[in-house]
């Protein structure tokens, strides 16, 4: 995934899980949660308890939006 993906992402209204290299999965519910470190190569974000992760994006494996349940 590029740089430019992951910030499309981040411009995006849909939230997306984030699957790591290690298996480790990070739910991010809505893109305002995140945020591109001043690196561009950390993501930071808040999870649903309000902790702050960080994480590397070279260690990202995959990426699944989440889609808007239908009317």
């Amino acid at each position: 995934m590029t740089l430019d993906q992951i910030r499309n992402l981040l411009h995006g209204t849909e939230g997306f899980t984030l699957r790591m290299v290690s298996g480790r999965e990070y739910r991010i519910e809505h893109p305002d949660y995140a945020a591109l470190g001043k690196d561009q190569a950390t993501l930071v974000f808040t999870d649903d308890k309000g902790s702050i992760e960080l994480i590397r994006l070279s260690q990202l494996e995959s990426v699944n939006l989440h889609k808007a349940p239908a009317a």
